[in-house]
């Protein structure tokens, strides 16, 4: 089940009994954590596809985790195609 609610005017969805959330806690800290430079890049992104209302996935938008990877994708990429 996911709950949504606000705090501090911020839309909060928490899902339970979802095993993979720890996962991609992890997953995103580790990604932030070896590139700084996602925050802002997601921060920026996301703030985007909010002003466009298209940033909820039961509305045909992206949420939080598949913009972060979507990012991460394009940067990890990116990084390729510098190096070559």
């Amino acid at each position: 089940p996911i709950v949504k609610c606000r705090i501090h005017s911020i839309p909060v969805d928490v899902s339970f009994e979802a095993e993979s959330g720890p996962r991609m806690s992890s997953l995103v800290l580790e990604h932030l954590r070896r590139t700084p430079q996602l925050k802002p890049l997601t921060i920026v992104v996301k703030y985007f596809l909010a002003q466009r209302e298209l940033n909820v996935p039961y509305d045909g938008g992206l949420g939080s985790l598949a913009t972060f990877l979507t990012i991460v994708s394009f940067v990890q990429q990116r990084r390729r195609v510098d190096a070559a």
